[in-house]
């Protein structure tokens, strides 16, 4: 009995370091790191990027073409699409400077936004979107793409464009206030640690999984109470069979983290370790 009791707190031990790989692997920004190669620079969310030009509208005429970021109109710096929107609904109908870059060079055209355009192409004729590219060399692009996300900075796809609302490749960048990537980084190393703890038998690792455990289970509950419209679950849920279903798994997890808790006190004061 002793000799499986031990084995199956190995088992414990070996569950808990691969619960903390998991969490350093899942905290990665693969995303954002693939999307930075690809496009050949960070991601910036100060920038008005065209995505599309409409045929025969004041866009094309004015010769402006897709990934042309706006920098100005009228000398007014443009930082993002609805400071745009606003300025050209502001000045239908009279000739405009807009100020351009594309391939690294500043260029300058004029246009007159149309006073009633087609339907779903805007007064311009463009598709824009709040993203533009900050140009760097790879050997830069890779640890800053991954230090900036585990500060905050979260990208993601981007697949509805703000004029005409139609699928688009770009992605969007925003800030997360809750660090939620560096928070899995780190508690994914302290998991790790304390698995090898329990693995020799330490006691520093007992109190340190029982940290761990009870970080565990206030996180799921954060998240199954919470109404951010990026959680899956909240209370709304809660009427209906899925709701039940999801409360079910919640508690059975807390009993098994419980059970995992209570088996390794056993094993711990049947070896005597929390004697000094």
């Amino acid at each position: 009995m002793k000799n499986k009791r031990t084995r199956l707190l190995s088992v414990i031990a070996i569950i808990t370091i691969f619960n903390g790989v998991l969490s350093v692997i899942y905290s990665f920004p693969s995303f954002a790191l693939k999307t930075s190669l690809k496009q050949g620079g960070l991601t910036v969310s100060d920038q008005v990027t065209i995505t599309r030009v409409q045929p025969n509208s004041p866009a094309e005429q004015a010769q402006l073409l897709k990934d042309d970021v706006i920098d100005a109109v009228n000398s007014q710096k443009i930082s993002s699409t609805e400071q745009f929107i606003d300025l050209i609904n502001s000045l239908v109908g009279q000739e405009i400077t807009i100020t351009y870059k594309r391939a690294g060079s500043s260029y300058s055209n004029r246009l007159i936004p149309r006073i009633n355009p087609p339907l779903s192409e805007g007064k311009v004729g463009i598709e824009i979107i709040n993203r533009g590219v900050e140009k760097k060399p790879v050997y830069e692009i890779i640890p800053r793409a991954i230090i900036r996300s585990y500060m905050g900075y979260e990208e993601s796809p981007f697949f509805k464009s703000v004029y005409l609302a139609i699928p688009s490749e770009y992605t969007i960048i925003n800030f997360d206030k809750t660090f939620h990537r560096l928070q899995n980084l780190v508690v994914g190393f302290i998991t790790i640690v304390i698995g090898i703890g329990l693995w020799r038998l330490k006691k520093w690792a007992y109190f340190g999984f029982i940290g761990a455990t009870i970080y565990s289970v206030l996180w799921f509950l954060f998240y199954l109470i919470s109404s951010q419209p990026w959680t899956y679950i909240n209370l709304a849920f809660l009427a209906n069979i899925s709701g039940i279903a999801i409360m079910f798994i919640f508690i059975a997890y807390s009993v098994i983290i419980a059970i995992q808790i209570c088996f390794t006190f056993y094993v711990y004061k049947q070896k005597k370790l929390f004697h000094a």
